[in-house]
Parts: C-alpha cells; structure tokens; sequence
C-alpha cells in the first residue's frame, strides 16, 4: 500500500512524461495501470465524479451549491485503434459503436435538444472574460461609440494617450502599451482587454484633461464614463473576496443595495448605446458582449434571491461563474507528456483519466488564462479508501462541475 503523497507524485511525473516516470522507477511498471484501471473515462458523464461530489455534499457541514460550466477544447481530426476499440469517431456516451460516425474536431456537447424538463429557473451567466474581450474588440475596430446624449465614446482618445506616453517616457499609473492598440494580433489574451477598460486608465484620461489641460484630451469625458462603467461591471462579476473593497467585494447583503442601482444605470448605459450611424449595439451583429453584461447581471440578481435572501449562503463569488476553471484544465490536459496543444480522442481520454486519479499539475501560466488562487480539480483515489479533499480557495462552499 502506498502513501497518498508518493502516489500523488508518481500519477503526475507520468502525467508529464512516461519516460521520466520511467527513469525514476523501473520496478513495477505495471502499478499506475492498475490505479487507472477502477476509474471510466470514456464520454459521457463520469459516475465516479458525481460519486466523489456526494460524498463532498454528505460530508460537509454547509450547503453545497454547485455550477455546470460549460466550453469546448479543438482535438485532432484523428481516427486510431488501440487493440480492442476505435477512438476519434463523435461519441456522445451512448454507446453507439459505428465506424460509419463523422470524426470527432471539438470536445464539447450537443445544446441544440434537450430531453430533461426543468422544475426550477436555469440562471446562465456568459463568460464574463469573454464578454469584455468582444466590448473591447467592438469599441476598438468600429472606433466611435455615442450615448444617449450623442457623445462620442472615442477610442482614439485612448490611441492619443499611448502616443504621449511614449513620447514622454513614462507612463501615468497605467498599463497600456502598444499591444493594447493592436489588439488584433492577440485577441485571446483576457488581461489586454481588462487593462484596456480599467480603471487606471480612465484616471490617466481625467488626468491629462482635469490636472494637464491638455487641448487632445478635452472631450474625453464620454469616453472616460465608457471605460469606468464596464471596468466596474467586470469587477463584479470577477469578484473573488469578501474582503475586497468596491465593486471587487463579493455579493451580499452589505453591497447589493449598490449593486442594483450600478446594474440599473448600467443596463440603461447599454441600452442606449448607438453606433455612430445611430444603430443601437443592441440590435447589431456586434450586441454579444454587451447583451453578455446584461444577463450575467440579470441571473446575478436572481441568484442573490435565491441563495443569499433565504440565508443558503452569507455572500456570493462571481469568479466561481466564470469559465476561468474549465480553461486551467484544458490546459492541464494540454500539459500532458510535455506540451500538446492538438490532442487526438484518445490522448484526451488519458489525460483526462490522469487527471482524475489524483495528478497535481501547477499551472505554468501559457494558456489563456493564469491561476490567480489555489484550486483542483474532483480527484478520484483508487482502491477501497476514499479521500475528501476541499477545494481551496476564497469559498469552498461553492464547487464547479
């Protein structure tokens, strides 16, 4: 029998390199096989994973409330065989075998049918990161926004602001570089926009109007609002703490009287937001990211109803909503025997079964996101003992599925 730390470190020295593990120990080759063999990781939903998540709900002295988070990861247009099945065909978890299936490019599920009926409200949030991603990409590529009052929101303000700070040598408490401005070669990268649509740069704005008097910068105001708006909407929905100050606090019932009257002018704010031809955003082939704001905060508020008013829970983490989970471990998957970004169905489902068992894989901040607190995935441990470890972090009353 061996110890829950040596175990640990062999499942994730052969998570990253078999020839390493190898190298380590070269006695008993045939021991990680038997810990992968009690555990399915074929499509479809893993019954040892829901398992471990009853036992964490009967095992835990709070209520558990849970969020499916949904995203797709590209694998390799690839069909091969392993000796007894065919992996690469579309697999839904059905077991239909058929080699006459499309071959499978995503992992991902099929939304377009559903055969559940639902008894209670279903609260969707879109990926608040993504979210800000196609504000930003919307405000820089059609350049000129207006208000309800027809000021212009303009990103050359902005453009104006990166020149000066070249020139000058320095650069007033802000991040903007000149990545920001063409954004276009790097539009995956969530922190581009964020330092874009921050709060440090609609000060350096009022800065160069209210303190310099710079004459390029006195019209700015419209598109200072613009930045603060949206840099307060997102710290909110990426709110981590509640020991945070501001709109970076965690929802409940100290702040969300502020809250509401934020999403109140904030929902306003978007609705009459035009392009310069005096189309409404809303209405445009460019409306996701802004209509993502508007029912991230509509479900947020439905939410605070149900589980914070009835006392199921004393505050709520929006971080815990977004996305950011699922992509630290697609990045893990991708991690697996060294770096493969294009994995095919079958070098999926072993990274994938790996990364049940219990392999502890630290992110190295490459992928499109970075780990800003600790965390891990459900871990399955092998044979008759079963471990319950907590998910670390700010709440640990809130799991992602």
């Amino acid at each position: 029998m061996f110890s829950q730390e040596l175990r640990r470190f062999a499942i994730s020295l052969h998570f990253f390199s078999a020839r390493a593990y190898s190298f380590v120990r070269n006695e008993f080759s045939s021991t990680l096989s038997k810990w992968y063999a009690h555990t399915n990781a074929n499509p479809g939903f893993t019954s040892e994973t829901l398992n471990i998540l009853n036992l964490k709900c009967k095992n835990s002295d709070h209520p558990i409330v849970c969020g499916l988070i949904i995203d797709e990861m590209a694998i390799r247009h690839h069909v091969e065989w392993d000796g007894k099945n065919y992996h690469g065909y579309v697999d839904l978890g059905a077991g239909i075998d058929s080699d006459k299936s499309d071959i499978a490019s995503e992992l991902n599920l099929n939304l377009k049918k559903t055969i559940i009926q639902l008894k209670k409200y279903t609260y969707i949030f879109p990926d608040p990161p993504h979210m800000i991603k196609l504000v930003r990409n919307t405000f820089g590529e059609k350049k000129i926004l207006l208000d309800s009052n027809n000021n212009e929101i303009n990103f050359s303000y902005l453009q104006k602001l990166l020149i000066l700070q070249e020139n000058e040598g320095l650069h007033l408490g802000n991040k903007l570089r000149k990545q920001h401005k063409i954004f276009f070669k790097q539009k995956m990268k969530v922190k581009l926009a964020t330092q874009l649509l921050s709060k440090s740069v609609a000060d350096t704005l009022e800065f160069c109007k209210n303190v310099l008097h710079l004459d390029e910068f006195q019209s700015c105001g419209p598109t200072i609002h613009f930045i603060r708006l949206f840099n307060d909407a997102f710290d909110i929905l990426n709110s981590r703490s509640l020991k945070q100050y501001g709109k970076k606090k965690a929802l409940c019932n100290k702040n969300i009287n502020d809250c509401k009257i934020f999403i109140h002018n904030f929902s306003n704010y978007i609705q009459n937001l035009k392009f310069s031809d005096g189309n409404l955003v809303i209405n445009s082939n460019r409306k996701t990211g802004f209509l993502g704001f508007l029912m991230c905060f509509n479900s947020l508020l439905y939410l605070y109803k149900e589980l914070i008013e009835p006392n199921c829970l004393n505050f709520l983490l929006c971080y815990k909503m977004s996305q950011d989970h699922l992509e630290l471990f697609f990045g893990a998957i991708r991690s697996h025997q060294g770096f493969n970004n294009n994995p095919t169905a079958r070098q999926l489902r072993a990274a994938y079964l790996k990364l049940l068992i219990h392999a502890k894989i630290k992110q190295g901040g490459i992928g499109n996101c970075i780990p800003l607190e600790q965390w891990s995935q459900t871990q399955i441990t092998y044979g008759p003992y079963i471990f319950i470890s907590q998910v670390r972090g700010p709440n640990t009353f809130f799991y992602s599925v």
